[in-house]
């Protein structure tokens, strides 16, 4: 076998696993799951902040993903126990700790900052976000990824600070 065959062939299972990155996550992988408005139908906007899920100060959510097409926001201090995953936006506040990966697909190509977390945030997964991303201090155990062009604040992660293709995002126009 010459170099240009089991090169084509090294890339191709290289490529089979990520290929399997981007299928939709099932509905019930999720413990919190905030829609989007569209389903049922004649649904009115919530009271700000709109559609979201909003977990308050010091509770903890163990067992199951979070999720929701807009936002996923904490009040205060919480313990989240798996995956944080968002067609938008993500934002904690101080103290938060994270066990799982956490995900935000910016489908809105919003600009400014798309994930953001407060002071003493412990996150021991990878963070994907399409957009800038602010860690305002603590602790990253995963890697960052984040686009070409948006920037990554905060306390370096132990898995690198990496621009480019995001490989896996949760929410790229999924269907639940």
């Amino acid at each position: 076998m010459n170099f240009f065959n089991l090169a084509t062939v090294g890339l191709l299972f290289l490529l089979i696993p990520l290929s399997g990155q981007t299928q939709n996550l099932p509905i019930t992988d999720f413990v919190l799951f905030g829609g989007n408005g569209t389903s049922p139908a004649g649904a009115t906007v919530p009271a700000s902040p709109g559609y979201v899920v909003q977990i308050g100060s010091s509770s903890s959510v163990t067992g199951g993903a979070i999720g929701s097409y807009v936002l996923v926001c904490t009040t205060g201090p919480v313990s989240l126990g798996g995956n944080v995953n968002s067609g938008g936006k993500v934002a904690l506040a101080n103290s938060n700790t994270v066990t799982g990966k956490v995900t935000a697909a910016n489908s809105a190509n919003l600009t400014g900052t798309i994930f953001s977390s407060g002071s003493s945030s412990n996150i021991s997964g990878n963070i994907d976000v399409k957009g800038n991303v602010v860690v305002s201090g603590g602790t990253v155990s995963g890697a960052v990824t984040h686009p070409t062009g948006t920037t990554y604040t905060g306390p370096y992660p132990v898995g690198g600070n990496i621009i480019g293709v995001l490989l896996y995002l949760f929410f790229l126009y999924c269907r639940l």
